[in-house]
This record gives C-alpha cells, structure tokens and sequence, in this order.
C-alpha cells in the first residue's frame, strides 16, 4: 500500500474542525464545463449532457430519467439554488455537507453529479475556488483505499485523474477537482470522435505502459468465469427464465473455455475495467490528455481488455470497420514502444474480438443484476446492443457459431418479447 503511504502527507484529514479549516488551501481554477476545442466547434454543455445525460443518437437509446438516474430518493438530495448544504435530506448526506462545509469553507448548492453501477455517489459543490466533487462512498461498502491506491498509481504514470484536495478515508468522503459535467458519450455525436479516440488510445498506452501493475491482483481464470457466469445467472435465467438446458450447458462450457483462455494467452498489464465513453472526459485542449474517472476497480489483466471496453462500448456502436482501424491503430503505437510483446495483426483483432465477447457476457449480466438487486432500471436499455456485439462478434469466429446462433434464435426474441421493466 506504498502508494496510498505517499499520498497521505499530501491529503487532508478532517479529524477536527479547526485542524482541517486551518489546514486546507486551494488556488483558484478556470473552470468550464464546456473545453474551449469544442465550444468553438459549436459544442454547449448543458444541465443533463454529464454523465448520465441525453445519449447522442448513435448510442440508440433513450435517455434515462431523473427519475431513476441514481440511488431511491436521489432527488432529495439536491440542494436548490441559495440553500445551505446543511438541509439536505438524508443522515449520511449531512454528514458529508457538514464534512465539506469543514474542508472547504466557501462551498455551496450541494447538488447530486452522479452515481454509478455501485454504491459510490458523487456530488458538485460551487464555492470561492472553484467547482469541485465530493465522493461519497461508505466505507462498509466501498472501501476509500483502493480509489486513493489507484489514484496514485495512475498520477504517478502521467494519467490525468482528478486532484485530491481533502480526504476522510474513516468516514469515505472525498473533495477532489472537478474535471467539468461531460463525458466522452455526448461530445461523441458531434463528430470529434476521432480527435476523442486518439486522446483515450494515448491515454490507455501511458497507462498500460507506465501504471505499476506487478502487484496487482490479477484477472485469473477464476475471475474470469465468475464474470463470464454473470450472464447465464442474472440475464437467462433470473430475467428471462430461460436456464441452460443440459445441451446449452455444454456449449456454455466451450465457450467460457475459449474466451478464458484467450484472455490468459495475453500480456499482462495494467487494466482499469471499465475504460469507456462514461469514464472519460474530453481533454482540455485539442492536444490534451481525457480525465480518467472510476478506476479503483484495477486489476492485472488482458493487455486488450481496455481496448474492447473503448471500442465496443456497451453504450455506444460503430460501423465494425471503424472499431478495427482504431484497434489496429493501437497495436501500431504499442509495435513503435517497442515495451509489450505483440502479435500479428490477425492475433491481436482474435484476442481484442473475444476479448469484447467476454467483457459483454459480463456487461449484460450486471445490466441484469443492478436492475433485479440494485433497482437501476437504465442499464436495461443497453442490453440489446450489447446482445447485438455478442451476436454479430461470435459468428466471426468459428469456434462461437453456435453460440451466435443461440444468442440470435433464442436470447435476442426471448428479450424482446419480455416484460418492460417494473419499479422495484
């Protein structure tokens, strides 16, 4: 944990009032939600454009509500405008006020940024400095130690993550920079995609190159099936009550085989799991770097795993020409650091197609699992692209023919004749 011991004399603990008023500086930032790259290309950001805002049209989907954009009573904690932080509504989100109110003196309209496929919330406060985000994750929960840990690792290889300006790792608050309310997914329908791309493979290349990953726990065969299992469990058979007959099961087998080793038959680096349009915000500059968001799930893993999680995102497609180039792009800028052993160019699509289909089958069954055990009815609306990658992926290769054929005859009709989704 040498990572989070450097850290720490840097980070601000607020184990008291007057220690921790006294003791936090921060400079003033320009500050705009929109970079000055893509407002002059006409880009504006608005209210609902961050993370989970209206989806550009090639992601096909609708946009989540506010309704359901976060946990039960997400609402609540919205703080209008001119409304002091300490009448928010729940217990935890008063304590997290009256911990920022500490920390940062001049801070005001506490107001939800986001939430993700976890227990971890995320809130914007406007103050004298500057906009900044509080992480709010309980520790019971969602443990700080491995954020702080990732955090370093990756600041130390030269990827942009979000500075930390205050941290109380007991009670699992965070004030950290704010990196603006878009993301990749929006600024994507505008046409700068490439521009987009080209900064996220830089990225991934310093961070796969550079992130210390040796003692990192690794993506082992046993982790790979547990994700794998996902599917069968919370999409076939708790969503659509379709369990593996004993022929299927067979199958089943021969596919996990496939995807498990072709992961295991990669190099092994640094891997953020969920390297995607949600977790990435547009450089400040044409030239700049993306900020790189929710990484404290990293492992050691498949040297392609970020890569598909890039190209194949469950919440955005492309014509599969597209996805090619730009993955051959990378094996090109991996080929020139001449720092990862890389095969020829028919390996390195095999390992980044199954790679995909692995990830996918894991994607669809936590798309499942948050609405049935979690009441997060959006992810639901991406699961037909997801099961379109899968379908269209598989029948690629040989060895996964029929098992696109079963995701094409049975599970794609099977989903679309289900249910709507129901409150939970």
């Amino acid at each position: 944990m040498r990572w989070i011991a450097r850290r720490k004399s840097a980070l601000i603990r607020a184990s008291s009032a007057a220690a921790a008023a006294a003791s936090v500086r921060m400079t003033a930032r320009a500050s705009s939600s929109t970079p000055s790259w893509l407002r002059a290309r006409g880009f504006i950001s608005k209210p609902d454009c961050g993370r989970f805002g209206p989806r550009p049209a090639i992601a096909a989907a609708p946009p989540p509500s506010r309704a359901d954009a976060g946990a039960p009573g997400l609402r609540a904690y919205c703080a209008p405008v001119n409304t002091p932080l300490e009448t928010t509504s729940d217990a935890r989100t008063r304590a997290l006020a009256a911990w920022c109110a500490v920390v940062l003196p001049s801070a005001r309209h506490l107001r939800p940024a986001s939430d993700d496929a976890s227990f971890r919330r995320y809130f914007r406060v406007d103050s004298e400095v500057g906009p900044r985000v509080l992480l709010d994750a309980p520790p019971e929960l969602e443990p700080l130690a491995p954020w702080l840990e990732h955090s370093g690792r990756l600041a130390s290889a030269g990827v942009r993550v979000p500075r930390v300006d205050a941290v109380d790792e007991q009670q699992g608050y965070v004030l950290m920079e704010d990196f603006g309310e878009l993301v990749y997914l929006p600024v994507l329908a505008t046409g700068d995609n490439d521009q987009l791309y080209d900064a996220a493979l830089r990225t991934l290349l310093r961070m796969q190159l550079h992130a210390e990953a040796r003692d990192l726990p690794e993506y082992d065969h046993q982790r790979l099936q547990a994700e794998i299992d996902l599917f069968p469990h919370w999409l076939l058979e708790r969503h659509l009550g379709m369990p593996l007959s004993p022929a299927r099961r067979a199958l089943w087998v021969r596919v996990c085989s496939r995807l498990i080793g072709n992961a295991l038959a990669q190099p092994q680096v640094y891997v953020h799991r969920d390297y995607h349009s949600r977790n990435l915000t547009p450089p400040a500059g044409p030239d700049g770097e993306p900020g790189v968001l929710d990484f404290q799930d990293a492992l050691r893993g498949p040297i392609t795993y970020d890569l598909a999680s890039l190209l194949r995102d469950c919440y955005v497609a492309w014509p599969e020409a597209y996805v090619r180039r730009l993955a051959l792009d990378y094996r090109g800028r991996l080929v020139a650091a001449g720092a990862v052993p890389t095969p020829s160019e028919a390996v390195w699509l095999e390992w980044f197609d199954l790679m995909g289909v692995q990830r996918h089958l894991k994607a669809a069954g936590i798309f499942c699992r948050l609405y049935h055990r979690d009441g997060k009815a959006r992810y639901l609306a991406d699961i037909p692209r997801v099961l379109a990658y899968l379908e269209r992926v598989c029948a690629t290769c040989p060895e996964l023919a029929d098992f696109a054929g079963f995701i094409g005859e049975e599970v794609l009709p099977a989903w679309r004749t289900s249910a709507a989704p129901q409150p939970v």
